[in-house]
């Protein structure tokens, strides 16, 4: 599901990415009022354009410099979607100032962040600071299949086709970091906490539908939430963001299951994504 919004995806850099000050002029400000500076100015003379997909390699941080997420630490690439309805975002305005190529900044808010570049509100828990959204545009594409073409795994497009099937459903996808998961039943009111001993029912099965694994249909499994070692890492990561009473669909990426090893005795093969269905039972008193 290539929503017209932010995704990530799992590739090999093929360009050096650089968000070293350079001298160049200051800065500049969009009509919109976005400040922006260059760190590295492109020779090429393409713009983004509205319906265009940009990938980018990008870096987010705040005014200490401390950093919030980098695409670097896994190993990945941003996808931005230029949306016709939305052509007043901070963003749509920003990135038509670039050409391919550029390497540049736009000093935005975190609430801008989230709701023009992810297209989420911002969590509550979060603080609305300024931010540093340093990036370098990699590439323009017209389609999302000439994108997909060029720079999705095998095991991407795997993920992507399931997101995709889920969109076209008008299932409301969550997602943490690279877990996504679809809810099946109102989501509970409790939330899961690290320490919590939670019992569970549920299947492991490949994108292909063969079953890896199944809970017994009357004796649920129990796990501690945040110890290492009893359940794959995708897995414990998914139920710190649900409830006690949720039932969902996970899609872990083989980075937080049997990564590119593979494992149950050969029947999940290296870099494999695996889905899940889970039902959480509700607390006990």
């Amino acid at each position: 599901m290539l929503k017209e919004n932010k995704f990530i995806f799992f590739i090999a850099f093929l360009i050096s990415f650089s968000c070293g000050h350079k001298k160049t002029p200051d800065f500049y400000l969009t009509n919109g009022e976005l400040k922006y500076k260059f760190h590295d100015v492109s020779t090429s003379n393409v713009h983004p354009s509205i319906g265009d997909y940009i990938p980018l390699y990008v870096e987010l941080k705040n005014t200490n410099d401390s950093i919030l997420y980098s695409s670097k630490q896994y190993n990945s690439i941003d996808l931005f979607y230029m949306d016709s309805l939305d052509l007043n975002s901070v963003f749509n305005e920003g990135f038509s100032q670039l050409v391919s190529g550029d390497s540049a900044s736009f000093y935005i808010s975190m609430e801008t962040f989230y709701n023009d570049y992810l297209k989420i509100d911002l969590p509550k828990s979060f603080i609305n600071e300024d931010v540093d959204f340093c990036f370098r545009i990699v590439d323009l594409f017209s389609t999302k299949r000439d994108f997909m073409t060029k720079f999705l795994s095998e095991e991407q497009m795997i993920i992507e086709s399931i997101l995709d099937d889920w969109d076209s459903k008008k299932l409301l996808v969550s997602n943490y970091g690279k877990i996504h998961w679809i809810q099946l039943n109102n989501k509970g009111d409790s939330l899961i906490n690290v320490g919590d001993k939670v019992a569970v029912f549920y299947s492991c099965h490949l994108h292909d539908g063969e079953l890896i694994y199944k809970t017994d249909s009357l004796n649920p499994d129990e796990f501690i939430v945040g110890l290492e070692g009893q359940m794959i890492e995708g897995f414990d990561l998914l139920l710190q963001q649900l409830n006690y009473g949720d039932h969902v669909q996970g899609l872990i990426p083989s980075m937080l299951a049997f990564k590119d090893k593979g494992g149950v005795n050969g029947r999940v093969s290296p870099n494999t994504p695996l889905i899940i269905n889970l039902e959480i039972l509700n607390a006990k008193n």
